[in-house]
């Protein structure tokens, strides 16, 4: 059975994976979730082209701007709409956003002396 604590307190138990296929394992595997880094929610991937930066309205490779052949890359946050080229892991988020919140509330004691 391969049992593991994480930093975050987490234990992990699956005594059906060893632990090289833990290594080895996606983040989907383990069954976390991938949000954007703005909002932490979920996203639709980018219609957008990496070349002229316009909506690619179509399934093809050629770009509308331009012309030539481009790629859609990167996501759209559902929440704000904003376009990301990288996505987190739930808990990476939430990790962020707590450590934000404890940076701030420091601050605050320091500035305030409460």
């Amino acid at each position: 059975m391969l049992s593991l604590k994480l930093q975050n307190g987490l234990k992990i138990i699956n005594h059906k994976m060893t632990y090289d296929k833990y290594k080895l394992a996606s983040p989907d595997d383990q069954g976390y979730n991938m949000v954007t880094p703005c909002c932490g929610v979920s996203y639709e991937n980018s219609w957008i082209s990496d070349c002229c930066i316009v909506e690619m309205y179509t399934n093809t490779d050629i770009c509308p701007g331009c012309g030539k052949q481009a790629e859609a890359t990167g996501y759209i946050c559902n929440e704000c709409g904003n376009w990301t080229e990288n996505l987190e892991e739930d808990y990476e988020y939430e990790a962020k956003m707590e450590e934000n919140y404890l940076e701030e509330k420091a601050e605050a004691r320091r500035k305030y002396g409460e």
